[in-house]
Parts: structure tokens; sequence; C-alpha cells
């Protein structure tokens, strides 16, 4: 493979690991908006309860997708460094040297770790707002 290959794969993966947080943002801001809009009626236990499972499961997936995206990311990332010292003296040096200081990415590990974080506060939230008999945004009729 050529340089431009790594790099094209590289971009790929990028996009891919984009794809996965902005469906994980969505999802998450969804919940999160139902849990805030929903009527404070009986069932809110269970409504949370639900909801929780129901994200924790998706979150699981989400996770496994962007833990498997981002190690396919980072080993086009050394494919992309190991084929620049392949092409030391080729006359697109100056474009290699010009793009290779942006070819870097998080480890899985970093990626897993934002991931788990942002779980707890996501779930902390749903159990926050439907325990919490004062949220300020549910209006409570008489």
């Amino acid at each position: 493979m050529e340089f431009k290959d790594f790099l094209a794969y590289y971009c790929d993966r990028s996009n891919a690991m984009e794809t996965f947080w902005n469906f994980y943002l969505v999802v998450a801001l969804g919940v999160l908006g139902f849990v805030v809009t929903a009527k404070a009626e009986g069932g809110k236990q269970f409504r949370a309860v639900i909801l929780s499972l129901g994200f924790g499961l998706f979150a699981i997936t989400n996770a496994g997708g962007l833990w498997q995206a981002a190690g396919q990311r980072n080993s086009a990332s050394c494919a992309v460094h190991h084929s620049e010292t392949l092409l030391k003296n080729n006359p697109a040096d100056r474009y290699v040297q010009e793009v290779l200081p942006y070819v870097t990415s998080p480890t899985q590990y970093q990626v897993l770790l934002v991931h788990i974080i942002a779980d707890i506060l996501i779930v902390g939230s749903i159990w926050t707002i439907t325990l919490w008999p004062l949220w300020p945004f549910v209006r409570r009729t008489p």
C-alpha cells in the first residue's frame, strides 16, 4: 500500500469513530430529553429502570464499536507513520511532513474511559431527574 492509501484508511476510521460518537450523543440527549419532559405520574422508578437498562445495553454496544474503530484507527496511524519512514527520499516528502503531525489518535483505553465517564453521568442524570421531587423543569399540576 502507498502512503495515500494508509492515510485514506486512517480518515475512514476517523469518520467511523465520529459516527459512533454522534449516534451516542443523539441517543443520550434523546433519553435525557424524554426523562425531563415526561409527565411526573406514577411509575417513575420503573421508567427510570427501563431507560437505564436500555441505555446501558446501547452504551455497551456503542463502546464495543468505538473500541474496534479506535483500534483500527491506531493501526492505521502506525501504518501512516511507518510508510512515512519508507518515503524519506520521495519528492512528496513536504506533503508527508505537513500531514504527519495531524495523524494522531487516542488509545482505545482513553476512548473507553471517556465513554464510561459519559455513561455514568447519563445514568446518574436519569436517576437524579427521576428521584429529585423538586426538579425545576417539571411542572406539577394540581
